[in-house]
Parts: structure tokens; sequence; C-alpha cells
């Protein structure tokens, strides 16, 4: 399984090297865009593991009752090598997604920085990222 650091280091690198938001209609924010655009929680996901259902949900909280839908999108991050089953995995992934999809793409390193900081995780990638 991935790292907390790793998974930042992935998410990071991924989110400003796109420098925009995964959107479908330019609004709402999606998993996988038609463009090839991911959003932080979609860079995480491999491409075999991804279905189009997901789209619309929030990251499944896997430690609190889940439909089926859920079931099947926790087992994607899970196979995928994201254990959300780890509260504070779920945690710095539902986190990252809220950089994602609640501020503009100028914003995301600060923001990326603060999560960082937030979950004890070196931000390396973010000095590093040629953006």
């Amino acid at each position: 399984m991935k790292t907390l650091q790793q998974i930042m280091d992935h998410v990071a690198a991924q989110l400003l090297k796109q420098g925009r938001r995964s959107t479908s209609n330019g609004h709402d924010c999606v998993y996988r865009a038609p463009d090839g655009c991911k959003c932080a929680a979609g860079h995480l996901i491999d491409d075999q593991f991804y279905h189009p259902s997901f789209e619309r949900r929030a990251v499944p909280q896997p430690f609190s009752s889940m439909g089926d839908a859920h079931k099947t999108m926790v087992e994607a991050f899970v196979n995928s090598g994201v254990d959300l089953h780890d509260r504070e995995v779920y945690h710095l992934v539902h986190a990252l997604q809220r950089v994602h999809d609640g501020y503009e793409p100028n914003q995301w390193r600060r923001k990326l920085h603060d999560v960082a900081r937030r979950f004890n995780i070196n931000c390396h990638t973010l000095n590093d990222a040629n953006h």
C-alpha cells in the first residue's frame, strides 16, 4: 500500500502538472474528465479499476456503513494501493480532493503545502514541481 508521503507526492505532482480542474461541463468536478484530466482522488485510481459509476460520488468512507456502489469504489482505491480503510489515508485523500474541488488551480500549490503540513508530510514534490 502507498504511504501518506507517496499519495501526497503523486497527487501533488499530477495536479500541478495538469494545471486545471477535472470537470465534465466546466463546473462539476469529476474523477475522470472527457479531456483526460483527473481530480485528486481520480489520480489515485488505476485505470483498470476505474468505473464511470464512480462519478458524482464523494470519496467513500469505508469505516461507515456502505452500499454496494461505495464498496466498489473502496475496492478500486485499495486495488490501486490506496488503503481507504486507514483513517489517516482516507482523511488525506479527502483533503486533497477538497483542494482540487474547492480552489482555483493557481491556489493549489499553497493549499497543497497546507495539507502537507497538516499531515506532517514532506512537501518536496511541491518545491520541485515545474509549475
